[in-house]
């Protein structure tokens, strides 16, 4: 009985606990479940705030233990914070610092340093400083800015083994316990097969949870444990633990989130013409697309151009047939490696996304009706271009191949899923996919029959799969379809493929302003008006004693934020396309997608074809027609049309400095680093030698105090400054100062002026960046090109009138012999001096040597040392030279093609590009001529001596004698060295009317010529030498006329054609014909050439030369164009018979042999000047 009441006693008590444990359980789970929800919630926001500290504090480091003064301020702090960072080899400028300060308050009765925290713009510099920080003295050292919980971390982990804290690490992140079920995973839990262990371990019941944790029953541990799954996974075929639908959905928007690069091919049936290429840009806006493979493009040529919204790479060989190709979105731009034409059919694309190589084939094989030849020789090519392939290809285009239905023993380069019946070149394709072990990725994706064909026949019935992707890595592939929307006139239909792989992020400090700006009066007024909201930051620049670095810092600071026009909303509209046309394009595309087409839709669309190509047409030729009417009425300038039409630019496709070629787009930037870094590099005999001026010739300098730099000075050269220029480093335009100028000009006078009291210069003005232009020769030797700076827009300001103060000093000091970069002076009249030595010393059958001098790289070559010193000898004051100075002695460059290439120093030369160079350049080519006595030699005119004439570099030598001609070379090349110019043996060349005696320079002969184009004209002692050179003209002018067609030819207005005649055509026809002798013969050369071109050119020419004839006479310098016109000639006899015509004979029979007295009147001579035309050459 007592044992039956303990019973019921026990069961009753167990039933109201479990019921009480129950309610409990009950109103529990929810408060645990909240509880576990809001830790969570508390953790992430926890880690949030971290990473919003560490990301604020990125770019910050703290510089300890540097010397703290009392009177400490900002500037004081920059500075000493620069150059404790010199100390270390690391330069950093004002535009690289975001901020400076001192950490903590400070403390008089505590000496302690307080550290500096640095917080530089671009991570990238934080990375260099960090690199250098070992550098620094011992008494001071460089740390991270780091939050105070990882500082906290890292100092509860010092001491302890790296291996056992990685251990930790692995615990805390992979192992779950029993009672958590923590909602967020680490990078290691999403890459392993953990996943399936979190997402299907069941709920804890909180009853027997409590239960343990009171011990009033004992949990079965073997049963709890096999309730979860093994975390390895299931062992063999069969999936015990499959995944739930919201895995799969998961899983769908996991793959749906991965980065995909979206790559295409597709056959355009001909991209020859621009309309064509224009016609495609717009139906590809439509898509969604990375990189377009194009095969049967049809342009000839292998090149890169990089136009407004993609780049199109592409090789052709034979005229209007095959050639392929890629387009590329400009976001792509930075990771192409290299674009490689292995024959007309076969290119190789080569990128690389942060260290993962990619290389895409783009092919388009012979079609069925080819020979054998033909295909063997396309697949031996195509190995070729699967041999320089990286790791990773993709091979993909037309192949003019039907591979049909996969058979069993093809499921290692086939999936399921086929297309048609088999050919005979589709069973090549198979034999080399399982040759090379490529996946045709098109069969592995189950599409409809209606998605699969990628060509239809002209009769609209016949349908085939003859385009394919093949990859050597399949599972990167993730779909693979036929896009239908493409309505671009082609037989053949886009294939495009998802690549699955990381892009890197672009950081958003490395975005820059567009420099195509303030085009439209909107832009214009929103600029002038966000001037004018900073004018209070600019006024600061007025009222306080700041540096130099400052001002330039704030003010560019203050237009760039000026240029950011966020309040106009930019509409898209297409500038070349019209509505019409567009809506023509449109309803053809709806009529191509239509399946069933009646007799009706099939005519409209033939029709729609027709009209749309004819619209297309129509509308490109009305813009161009647009764009050159309004350059020809408002500027008179044919080429400032052809750069606003031009709809790309080209990149180098490869470059060869001496035996090594390159056409990897990060070697080909190294190799124009290297060539100009060593060109641009001080020689070991720069850096010993320094120049000696003569002291006899030296003009004594007075050092009066210089006018400061008016506003009116500054307004007056900033209206000189050309437009439509590249901007340089600080990415600001020349219309930006013209556009701003009314609210810039006082700002910008106060910088100028600080610029000359302190000589110094804002450390960013030394910094330029060199573009290539392409002279002459082989395009791909690097020294065929010019190196052009791409200098700051305030200090090429600066620059101009620096250049105003100096340039009338210099001119003033260069001999007559020097008409290159001078006032009032020309080609011409050097052309004439010549012209007039050939005709007299022939006529009398005398003898002269000429030597024409070429200098190998001349402005980037002469010495600094020898500039200073040319300025001091013209009596230049010494705060200009010593701008100057300061100008090159932080000169620094780096090579600008699609991308900038490294920083190096400019150690010599000066920069093509800045206002003072030339003025520079001729200063010291007259410290040269200076140095050598030729007093003695050279030719004798009317009791002078004619030794050389000097247009820039473009030197010509003259003497009677080989011997005395070598002496004067040598003396040359001598003194030329010197200044670290070194004469070109291999470009300079002599002329002669005598023996060809060897002439030596250094050991090396010069080779003599028997004709020369000296200043753009042909030179030679042949008697033809004027016919030849007029006949050179008009072939010259011929290629000018041709290249202006479209406007002499099209339906432009008789005044447009005048225009382009008058400015282009003629200037090329009758360039130099003031030195002509016009003889029967010449005229009717030129009046054949006229009739052709339907324009007076004779009347033309004729006019120039008379003009030049008065101006001559006028001259009162007494320059040699003057003393070789009076001069009768040489002494000597002349030939028997008819004397040959002379330049001056028509002019005489016009105005008598008086002509230069009668000239001396202007009126006279402009009244005679009819009088001077041949009847036939007036209209």
């Amino acid at each position: 009985m007592t044992e039956q009441l303990n019973l019921q006693t026990a069961t009753l008590t167990e039933n109201i606990t479990t019921a009480v444990l129950t309610k409990v359980e009950e109103k529990i789970v929810p408060i645990i479940e909240e509880n576990k929800k809001l830790k969570s919630e508390v953790e992430v926001l926890k880690n949030k705030i971290l990473n919003l500290e560490t990301n604020s504090r990125k770019n910050n480091i703290l510089i300890h233990g540097l010397p703290e003064n009392k009177e400490e301020d900002t500037e004081s702090l920059t500075a000493l914070v620069i150059s404790t960072l010199k100390d270390i080899e690391v330069e950093i400028g004002l535009g690289e610092i975001d901020r400076i300060q001192r950490l903590g308050k400070r403390r008089e009765d505590v000496q302690k340093v307080r550290p500096i925290l640095l917080a530089t713009t671009t991570l990238q510099k934080k990375i260099q400083i960090l690199k250098n920080k070992k550098k620094l003295k011992p008494t001071a050292y460089i740390t991270q800015d780091l939050p105070k919980a990882i500082l906290q971390k890292k100092k509860e982990n010092k001491g302890k083994n790296p291996e056992k804290i990685e251990i930790e690490k692995r615990k805390r992140s992979e192992t779950p316990s029993p009672g958590s079920q923590n909602t967020t995973t680490s990078k290691v839990q999403k890459t392993s097969n953990a996943d399936n262990f979190q997402k299907i371990a069941p709920q804890i019941n909180a009853f027997q949870y409590m239960r343990e944790r009171t011990g009033t029953t004992k949990l079965n541990k073997q049963k709890f444990t096999n309730q979860f799954p093994n975390p390895a996974g299931p062992r063999g075929e069969n999936d015990h633990n499959p995944p739930s639908n919201n895995d799969k959905k998961e899983r769908k928007n996991k793959l749906k989130n991965t980065p995909q690069l979206k790559i295409c091919t597709y056959n355009v049936r001909s991209l020859s013409t621009r309309e064509r290429l224009l016609e495609l840009n717009n139906t590809i806006e439509k898509i969604d697309w990375d990189i377009i493979g194009l095969a049967e493009i049809r342009r000839k040529g292998q090149k890169i151009e990089e136009h407004e919204n993609y780049i199109l790479c592409y090789i052709g060989e034979t005229a209007g047939l095959y050639g392929v190709g890629f387009l590329i979105k400009k976001s792509l731009k930075n990771y192409i490696v290299n674009f490689l034409g292995i024959s007309e059919r076969i290119a190789i694309l080569k990128l690389e996304f942060d260290q993962l190589p990619l290389t895409i084939i783009q092919t388009y094989a012979p079609t069925e009706s080819s020979s054998e030849e033909e295909i063997d020789k396309f697949y031996n090519d195509l190995k070729t271009a699967q041999e320089l392939s990286d790791k990773f290809f993709l091979v993909m285009g037309d192949f003019n191949a039907k591979i049909g239905q996969p058979k069993p023993e093809e499921n290692m380069i086939m999936g399921k899923y086929g297309y048609g019946e088999r050919n005979n070149r589709g069973e090549r394709l198979i034999q080399h996919a399982n040759e090379f072990k490529l996946s045709i990725m098109n069969t592995y994706f189950k599409k409809k029959p209606s998605r699969r064909w990628t060509w239809i026949s002209p009769d609209q019935k016949t349908r085939n799969e003859i385009d394919f992707i093949l990859t050597n890595t399949p599972n990167s592939i993730k779909d693979v379809n036929v896009l239908n929307l493409i309505h671009f006139p082609s037989d053949h239909r886009m294939l495009r493929c998802s690549l699955m792989i990381e892009t890197p992020k672009v950081c958003r400090k490395s975005f820059q302003i567009s420099t195509n700006q303030l085009k439209t009066i909107s832009e214009r007024e929103t600029y002038i008006q966000n001037l004018e909201k900073h004018s209070l930051t600019l006024d600061e620049l007025l009222k306080t004693e700041m540096s130099v670095q400052t001002i330039s810092y704030k003010l560019e600071q203050v237009i760039t934020k000026s240029l950011k026009l966020e309040n106009i909303t930019k509409t898209y509209k297409h500038k070349i396309l019209t509505n019409e046309t567009l809506d023509l394009i449109d309803r053809r595309g709806k009529l191509l997608s239509l399946k069933n087409k009646t007799k009706d839709e099939k005519d409209e669309l033939k029709q729609l074809f027709k009209k749309t190509n004819k619209a297309i047409r129509k509308d490109y030729s009305t813009y161009r027609k647009t764009i050159i009417e309004k350059n020809l009425i408002r500027f008179r300038s044919s080429k400032r049309a052809n750069k606003e039409l031009s709809t790309h630019k080209t990149w180098i496709h490869n470059l060869r400095d001496g035996q090594n070629e390159t056409k990897n787009r990060k070697d080909i930037l190294k190799c124009a680093t290297k060539f100009y870094r060593d060109l641009y590099k001080k020689t070991p005999e720069e850096s010993v030698l320094n120049i000696k001026s003569n002291e006899s010739k030296k003009i004594e300098r007075t050092q009066e105090i210089i006018d400061p730099i008016s506003e009116m000075e500054v307004w007056k050269h900033v209206n000189a400054l050309k437009t439509e220029k590249s901007p340089g480093p600080d990415n600001l335009t020349n219309e930006t100062l013209k556009i701003g100028a009314r609210i810039l000009i006082p700002y910008l006078t106060t910088l100028f002026n600080r610029i000359v009291e302190s000589e110094q210069i804002p450390e960013q003005w030394g910094l330029s960046h060199i573009t290539l232009l392409y002279k002459k020769g082989n395009p791909q030797e690097v020294g065929n090109y010019r190196p052009i700076s791409l200098l700051s827009a305030v200090y090429k300001l600066f620059s101009s009138i620096l250049l105003s103060r100096i340039a009338p000093t210099v001119n003033q000091n260069q001999p007559i012999e020097q008409a290159g970069f001078r006032p009032n002076y020309s080609t011409i009249d050097h052309i004439h001096t010549v012209d007039q030595l050939l005709e007299k010393y022939q006529e009398y059958r005398k003898t002269l040597y000429i030597a024409f001098v070429d200098y190998s790289k001349a402005f980037d070559s002469i010495s600094h040392t020898s500039i200073w010193e040319a300025l001091k000898n013209n009596n230049i004051h010494e705060k200009y030279i010593n701008i100057i100075k300061n100008v090159y002695s932080k000169s620094l460059s780096r090579i600008k093609l699609e991308k900038k290439g490294e920083e190096f120093r400019i150690e010599r030369g000066v920069r093509q590009g800045d206002p003072l160079s030339p003025t520079l350049f001729i200063a010291v080519l007259q410290d040269i001529f200076q140095n050598i006595d030729w007093s003695s030699r050279g030719v004798w005119i009317l009791n002078r001596r004619l030794t050389h004439l000097r247009f820039a570099d473009d030197i010509a030598l003259f003497s009677e004698t080989p011997t005395e001609l070598e002496k004067m070379l040598q003396d040359l090349a001598k003194e030329s060295k010197k200044v670290g110019l070194l004469m070109n043996t291999s470009k300079t060349k002599i002329m002669t009317n005598s023996k060809q005696i060897p002439i030596n320079i250094d050991g090396k002969t010069i080779e003599y010529v028997m004709e020369y184009i000296y200043l753009g004209k042909l030179m030679s002692f042949d008697s033809k030498r004027q016919e030849n050179e007029v006949d050179r003209r008009i072939n010259i002018t011929w290629k000018k006329y041709w290249a202006q067609k479209e406007t002499l030819k099209g339906n432009y207005s008789l005044n447009l054609k005048k225009i382009i005649m008058d400015s282009c055509i003629l200037p090329s026809l009758t360039y130099a014909s003031q030195t002509w002798i016009f003889t029967d013969k010449i005229k009717n050369k030129i009046l054949s050439c006229q009739h052709a071109m339907e324009r007076n050119a004779l009347k033309h020419a004729m006019t120039l030369k008379w003009k030049w004839a008065g101006h001559l006479a006028r001259y009162l310098d007494n320059r040699w164009t003057l003393q070789t016109t009076k001069w009768l000639g040489p002494t000597g006899k002349r030939q028997k018979g008819r004397p040959k015509k002379r330049w001056a004979d028509d002019i005489v029979k016009t105005a008598g042999k008086n002509w230069m007295i009668t000239a001396q009147n202007r009126q006279t001579w402009i009244k005679m000047e009819e009088a001077f035309y041949p009847i036939g050459a007036i209209q």
